[in-house]
């Protein structure tokens, strides 16, 4: 499953936010998802966590204005796969969300100038 995301801020901001996302994740879903393990290597996040006591694993980086979100889900659990894509979703958008109406408002106010 690959989930791209495209933000307004500088690589480093957007790396700093995307940091906080699977602890925020797992945090308000601990109910699905346990065992949030990650490692930093660069500007690669590798992660992986249970949902219902299956090994998840995967990958996020940010390349340029996106942020890309790889998840290794075997086929069988495709329920979850729309799950955790809806979930992942709406936390990139709250993490990023202030910055990106932030920016729109300001490119706005350039082109009125």
């Amino acid at each position: 499953m690959k989930i791209t995301y495209t933000h307004f801020l500088s690589e480093e901001k957007a790396f700093e936010r995307l940091k906080l996302l699977l602890n925020e994740v797992v945090k308000e879903n601990n109910k699905l998802i346990h065992y949030l393990d990650e490692k930093i290597k660069n500007n690669v996040i590798e992660f992986n966590f249970f949902i219902k006591k299956l090994f998840i694993e995967g990958k996020s980086e940010i390349k340029s204005r996106d942020i890309n979100i790889y998840i290794k889900i075997p086929f069988y659990l495709f329920f979850l796969k729309i799950k955790l894509k809806k979930i992942i979703r709406k936390k990139l958008s709250q993490i990023l969300w202030y910055d990106k109406a932030k920016e729109y408002q300001l490119k706005n106010n350039l082109k009125k100038s």
